[in-house]
């Protein structure tokens, strides 16, 4: 499933594209999505694409790894279009989208039986 991260700050907006089966993020240069802030671990979370949308993961950070101000407790965690993730003093909208039906090569429209 195609998606992006929308990190708003300071009345910008940043936007990222998520590529790839995962994306990781934090500070570290290995990463596929590099994050310049301290309150961020060096590998802090990671983003993985399946079928039915994105899953994730915090990675043992230090300062852990919030959707909708909840923190992540050592599972895995689905998301949701629109959802908010705070790394460190950062946030994060996912704006998914959904991928054309198979069957007639278009959205699906919304309310539509899949």
């Amino acid at each position: 499933m195609r998606a992006a991260l929308v990190f708003t700050r300071n009345g910008g907006e940043q936007r990222f594209e998520l590529s790839g089966n995962t994306v990781t993020l934090g500070r570290g240069a290995e990463c596929e999505l590099p994050l310049a802030d301290e309150r961020i671990s060096t590998r802090h979370c990671r983003l993985t694409s399946r079928d039915d949308g994105w899953l994730l993961e915090d990675l043992k950070s230090t300062n852990r790894t919030f959707v909708n101000g909840e923190p992540i407790t050592g599972e895995l965690r689905r998301l949701r279009h629109g959802d908010i993730i705070r790394l460190g003093a950062r946030d994060a909208r996912l704006r998914a989208r959904t991928p054309p039906d198979a069957t007639s090569g278009r959205r699906p429209r919304r309310g539509s039986p899949r």
